[in-house]
């Protein structure tokens, strides 16, 4: 596994950093570790990292004082990173998503307080194998903190779903939309629940998304207990059904699939239940801090 750039916080100051470094799960008799690799080109935070089909991985944009348009490519054999062309629009806190064609679809994010409904396709080959990105189709709704996800429909793959983040009136958005890879975006999905920023978004084995927690907008302090399955397949396809919530409302944490299918849930920042009314209003006097907890949704 890959970890690049972020944020080093001293006791003195924050700082971006461009290092960079591997975890071996195989090293140290099985216990797994990690170790220093070559740095980035550019110091950076809020970028995406994607594993494209040949083993590299691109990191694009990401925040250093303003939204970069800079991209690199980490080679894993020389463990160097070389530079690919530039993105064609700053933004941080976008999505990356790798498409069944190799290609990687760039959405959303942010550009020093402007959002964005502009995406970009990144293709490896073009260039004499340098890489690099063409404009690609206008989402329906700007979106930042959105959460992305690659679908199979029938026997179709390479669609994407692009799903919450919040809009240019700061308000966190319960719409999602697809993209199609030889069509660009199709209609709008019908809406989520309740509006998400921040959510995570899980493929399950039976195909449908999970698509959970999220806050309701920037200025609140609390995450939404509430989650949403998107019907990839049975009769309900493209709608998005409720299912069950999480123990506590979460936002900006992580979910993974496991090999049961069922899908952990860890860390973030936790609304707690009990503390205030309405999570989705920052004046209630919600409370959220960072959680060590984890949680597992049961399919």
């Amino acid at each position: 596994m890959l970890i690049a750039g972020g944020e080093k916080d001293t006791a003195t100051k924050r700082t971006v950093v461009a290092t960079a470094e591997i975890f071996d799960p195989n090293a140290n008799g099985g216990a797994g570790g990690f170790f220093p690799t070559g740095s980035m080109h550019y110091a950076r935070e809020f970028h995406t990292a994607t594993l494209l089909a040949n083993g590299q991985v691109l990191i694009a944009g990401g925040d250093l004082f303003a939204g970069l348009t800079h991209a690199e490519i980490y080679n894993p054999v020389t463990g160097t990173f070389r530079l690919t062309a530039h993105m064609n629009f700053p933004r941080e806190d976008h999505t990356a998503t790798g498409l069944s064609n190799g290609n990687v679809l760039i959405a959303g994010g942010d550009d020093f307080g402007t959002i964005s409904a502009t995406t970009e396709i990144f293709d490896p080959i073009i260039n004499g194998g340098i890489g690099g990105f063409g404009v690609g189709p206008t989402m329906s709704a700007a979106r930042r903190y959105a959460a992305a996800a690659l679908i199979t429909i029938g026997n179709d793959t390479g669609w994407a779903l692009i799903a919450g983040g919040y809009t240019t009136g700061f308000d966190a958005s319960d719409t999602a939309e697809l993209f199609i890879s030889l069509g660009g975006f199709g209609a709008p999905f019908n809406t989520m629940s309740v509006a998400r920023q921040s959510p995570s978004v899980t493929g399950l084995l039976d195909g449908n998304l999970l698509v959970a927690g999220g806050s309701c907008n920037p200025g609140s302090t609390g995450g939404q207990r509430s989650a949403d399955l998107l019907m990839v397949t049975g009769p309900n396809v493209g709608n998005f059904e409720p299912t069950g919530s999480l123990v506590d409302g979460l936002v900006d944490h992580a979910a993974a699939l496991l090999p049961d299918g069922q899908v952990l849930v860890t860390g973030g920042l936790r609304f707690n239940v009990g503390s205030c009314a309405n999570p989705c209003v920052s004046s209630n006097g919600c409370s959220a801090n960072a959680t060590n907890s984890a949680e597992l949704y049961h399919p």
